[in-house]
């Protein structure tokens, strides 16, 4: 179908799903405000074509009635002819009474017809009755209300045609000029009018850069769930819980700028907090060493003193000197090593004792007294207990206080070793002396050398039988003038013996020197009786694997 305005030229074609009915609701025909003018168009047609569907004659079957003339040509007519078809077959006929004529002034049954208010158009209520000519006087006026209306709608119709191609004539729209605003000036544009899309690439940069200084929403709330300091926890100040703090949060929940108050009253209070200082205290077989802030850093090591000169011997001299006996602790175990030269003395009253400067001096003939009556107190000597024992440093502890200057826990020693002292004979010869000695030191550092008369006597009885113990076998007991035996001649090795019972320790071949040739019997310059304390003058023994633990 051809629209109506295809030929006016001068109309602008609009869209009529576009203008809306303004006016009231209409129920009869399901009209509300706001719909479309196609929808109300539409409505109004279809209404319209029933209604002139119902008023068309032709639309209705009168065969039955065998009509011979012309039937009705209009529905006025076909009302007309339907009531005298009924008063016919009612028998009804004219009354003389005229307020009881009968049909068509009769009573009939109305139908349920009702108005957009759901109100009935002819009485009350479905079922009730009205005469018929009343009846029919109320559809004429009704089918005129609806031609009325009908026209009315065309005239409105056509009023919203005028007005939708006047609507028509100003599409398209032109582009409304894009509204500028005045920026803030953190955004990095200029504070003066911008366009808005401008405006809204300054924010969306600025705002990538917030995000990457501050993270994401995701990583804000990771770091405020991350506060580690409670309600509860108690103030370094000393003031209290952390609640007590004016301004605190308590439990912020996803808050930010909450969890930052928080955070900066908890680092205000430790700076308000009393300064600790930090000390550490060396143990016995530990030293702390802590380092200076602002980060503290705690080491420690097992104490290590290294190895030092024993106290007590200073007569060690010249190239002696470097070779006195040591000890070194190492945690709490103190290790000692070198080689102990019990000292001489050059005088009888044993006021001089004799420098170990060389090993020849302490073999030789040149000291008078070879062996010194050790009894006295000199500094850097010896001195006796009365078990037969020489205790070095004059019966002082011997352990300097560098390495330990506390006591031992428990009393330590080699057991019995085997001291050893050379002689020099004379020029060409030489001979060996030994010495079975106990050596130990005890919880005060006493290092003491014991000989076999210590086991021998003792505190309970101090008159035991003196020379008894088989050590003496290795301790050398010699007189002056004695010969010198040799106990690897075949006459006079005491392990291997011709025959039994006693024999001589000299054989007729005596000494042999280098040459073979047999030499003049040779004898002992002095005496000595290495069992005895006051007569082991220059015998020398090791303290190499001797330890000891300090205490506790």
């Amino acid at each position: 179908m051809k629209p109506t305005n295809l030929n006016k030229e001068t109309c602008n074609p609009i869209s009529s799903n576009c203008v809306v009915w303004q006016g009231p609701d209409i129920a009869c025909i399901n009209l509300c405000k706001g719909d479309s003018v196609s929808d109300v168009v539409a409505k109004l047609a279809t209404e319209l074509c029933t209604v002139l569907d119902i008023l068309n004659v032709e639309n209705y079957d009168i065969s039955c009635f065998n009509l011979t003339a012309c039937g009705p040509s209009n529905f006025e007519q076909l009302i007309q002819f339907i009531i005298d078809k009924i008063c016919e077959l009612e028998n009804i006929t004219p009354s003389p009474d005229p307020g009881n004529k009968g049909c068509p002034d009769c009573l009939v049954t109305v139908a349920d017809c009702r108005d957009g208010d759901n109100n009935y158009i002819f009485v009350d209520q479905l079922g009730q009755t009205a005469q018929l000519i009343d009846y029919v006087q109320a559809i004429a006026s009704k089918i005129c209300t609806l031609v009325l209306q009908v026209g009315v709608i065309e005239f409105t119709l056509a009023n919203y045609g005028a007005r939708i191609t006047t609507l028509e004539s100003y599409f398209p729209l032109p582009a409304p000029a894009e509204v500028e605003i005045v920026p803030a000036s953190c955004i990095g544009i200029p504070a003066v009018n911008t366009p808005v899309s401008v405006v809204l690439s300054a924010l969306s940069t600025a705002f990538c850069q917030l995000v990457g200084a501050t993270g994401t929403t995701a990583e804000l709330i990771n770091a405020y769930l991350s506060q580690c300091v409670t309600d509860g926890d108690l103030r370094k100040d000393g003031g209290g819980t952390m609640s007590t703090l004016p301004g605190w949060f308590s439990a912020p929940v996803l808050n930010v700028a909450e969890s930052i108050t928080n955070l900066w009253l908890t680092v205000c209070d430790l700076r308000d907090a009393p300064v600790v200082s930090l000390a550490v205290t060396d143990t016995q077989s530990v030293d702390l060493t802590l380092s200076a802030g602002p980060a503290y850093t705690l080491s420690a090591a097992v104490v290590d003193t290294g190895w030092v000169d024993l106290l007590g011997f200073g007569y060690y001299q010249g190239a002696f000197a470097p070779q006195k006996p040591q000890c070194r602790r190492i945690g709490n175990v103190i290790h000692f090593r070198g080689a102990v030269t019990i000292p001489l003395s050059s005088t009888p009253d044993n006021a001089t004792l004799v420098p170990l400067t060389t090993a020849t001096l302490y073999n030789g003939q040149a000291v008078p007294y070879t062996y010194g009556d050790l009894t006295g107190t000199l500094p850097n000597g010896t001195l006796l207990d009365a078990n037969g024992a020489v205790i070095f440093n004059n019966n002082a502890n011997c352990i300097p206080t560098s390495v330990w200057n506390g006591a031992l826990d428990n009393l330590y020693g080699l057991g019995w070793v085997v001291a050893t002292r050379q002689i020099n004979v004379n020029a060409t010869y030489g001979a060996g002396l030994s010495a079975t000695l106990s050596i130990s030191i005890d919880t005060g550092g006493l290092l003491r050398a014991a000989v076999v008369k210590d086991v021998e006597l003792s505190q309970a009885r101090p008159n035991g039988m003196r020379g008894t113990s088989q050590l003496r076998l290795i301790n050398t007991n010699i007189r002056a003038g004695e010969v010198i035996p040799n106990f690897i001649d075949n006459d006079t090795d005491i392990h291997n013996l011709p025959a039994a019972g006693i024999s001589p320790l000299v054989a007729s071949s005596q000494f042999t020197a280098q040459g073979g040739l047999p030499v003049a019997s040779l004898t002992w310059p002095f005496s000595c009786d290495s069992g005895e304390e006051t007569q082991l003058g220059g015998f020398t023994f090791r303290l190499d694997t001797l330890t000891a633990f300090i205490a506790p």
